[in-house]
């Protein structure tokens, strides 16, 4: 199976050219309600792919997982894009 690893804990890994490090950007469902702030990206070592985003909720000391695949980016604004069905409970 997949062994997802946080991007901060992994040396010498980085975000790839062209893609976007959303470490730190809001986090906001489809609708427009903000959910929290990417806190990190999970990423699967056997691929070498972020799969997951750990998105630390707003006014809550909870975190959740959301899929990068399900993820839509606003590069301008500097905002992540979710359907909150897309979101794993991980308090």
């Amino acid at each position: 199976g997949a062994r997802l690893v946080s991007l901060k804990e992994l040396k010498g890994y980085d975000v790839a050219e062209g893609d976007a490090d959303v470490r730190g950007w809001e986090v906001r469902t489809l609708s427009g309600r903000e959910l929290g702030k990417v806190e990190d990206m999970l990423v699967d070592t056997s691929t070498n792919e972020v799969v997951m985003l750990d998105v630390d909720l707003a006014g809550t000391d909870r975190h959740t997982l959301a899929p990068v695949r399900a993820a839509q980016l606003d590069r301008t604004r500097r905002v992540v894009l979710l359907d909150s069905a897309d979101l794993e409970d991980t308090s």
